[in-house]
Protein backbone atom coordinates (compact mmCIF):
# COMPACT_ATOMS: atom_id res chain seq x y z
CA UNK A 1 0.00 0.00 0.00
CA UNK A 2 1.23 3.63 -0.67
CA UNK A 3 -0.16 6.07 1.54
CA UNK A 4 0.11 10.02 1.52
CA UNK A 5 0.30 10.81 5.52
CA UNK A 6 -0.61 14.30 6.23
CA UNK A 7 -0.96 13.43 10.31
CA UNK A 8 -1.34 10.61 12.28
CA UNK A 9 -4.56 10.14 14.36
CA UNK A 10 -2.35 10.22 17.83
CA UNK A 11 -5.72 10.65 19.85
CA UNK A 12 -6.80 7.43 18.81
CA UNK A 13 -2.74 6.13 19.57
CA UNK A 14 -3.18 7.94 23.05
CA UNK A 15 -6.38 6.59 23.86
CA UNK A 16 -5.58 2.88 23.19
CA UNK A 17 -2.64 2.82 25.08
CA UNK A 18 -4.55 4.35 28.11
CA UNK A 19 -7.56 1.67 27.33
CA UNK A 20 -4.85 -0.99 27.11
CA UNK A 21 -3.33 0.33 30.95
CA UNK A 22 -0.01 0.88 29.21
CA UNK A 23 2.32 3.71 30.39
CA UNK A 24 4.60 5.21 27.73
CA UNK A 25 7.51 3.61 29.81
CA UNK A 26 5.38 0.13 29.00
CA UNK A 27 4.70 0.72 25.41
CA UNK A 28 8.21 1.86 24.55
CA UNK A 29 9.16 -1.55 26.23
CA UNK A 30 6.76 -3.34 24.35
CA UNK A 31 7.75 -1.81 20.96
CA UNK A 32 10.80 -1.16 20.72
CA UNK A 33 10.26 3.03 20.25
CA UNK A 34 11.74 5.27 22.74
CA UNK A 35 9.52 7.12 25.08
CA UNK A 36 10.39 10.41 23.78
CA UNK A 37 9.18 9.03 20.19
CA UNK A 38 6.49 7.96 21.69
CA UNK A 39 5.31 11.06 23.33
CA UNK A 40 5.97 12.91 19.71
CA UNK A 41 3.52 11.04 18.63
CA UNK A 42 0.98 11.31 21.05
CA UNK A 43 1.17 14.99 20.75
CA UNK A 44 1.42 15.38 17.20
CA UNK A 45 5.02 16.77 17.27
CA UNK A 46 6.53 14.24 14.98
CA UNK A 47 7.56 15.70 11.61
CA UNK A 48 8.75 11.97 10.01
CA UNK A 49 8.19 8.71 10.83
CA UNK A 50 8.81 5.26 9.37
CA UNK A 51 5.97 2.81 8.64
CA UNK A 52 7.89 0.52 10.52
CA UNK A 53 7.41 2.42 13.92
CA UNK A 54 4.12 2.85 12.93
CA UNK A 55 3.42 -0.98 12.45
CA UNK A 56 4.93 -1.67 15.50
CA UNK A 57 2.53 0.52 17.81
CA UNK A 58 -0.20 -1.02 16.02
CA UNK A 59 0.86 -4.50 16.74
CA UNK A 60 0.78 -3.86 20.71
CA UNK A 61 -2.10 -1.47 20.34
CA UNK A 62 -4.25 -3.89 17.98
CA UNK A 63 -4.77 -1.38 15.53
CA UNK A 64 -4.80 -1.39 12.01
CA UNK A 65 -2.24 0.97 10.16
CA UNK A 66 -5.55 2.30 7.97
CA UNK A 67 -6.77 3.35 11.54
CA UNK A 68 -4.26 5.61 12.50
CA UNK A 69 -3.25 7.42 9.37
CA UNK A 70 -5.11 10.45 8.22
CA UNK A 71 -4.61 11.05 4.49
CA UNK A 72 -4.83 14.14 2.30
CA UNK A 73 -8.32 14.38 1.40
CA UNK A 74 -9.19 13.33 -2.02
CA UNK A 75 -6.07 11.29 -1.86
CA UNK A 76 -6.37 7.48 -1.81
CA UNK A 77 -4.17 4.75 -0.78
CA UNK A 78 -3.77 1.69 -3.34
CA UNK A 79 -3.03 -1.71 -2.77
Amino acid sequence: MTYNITKLNNSLIRARRIEKQFSQDRLSELTGISRSQIQRIESNSVNDIKIKTLLKLCHVLDLKIEDIIIEKEGDTHYE
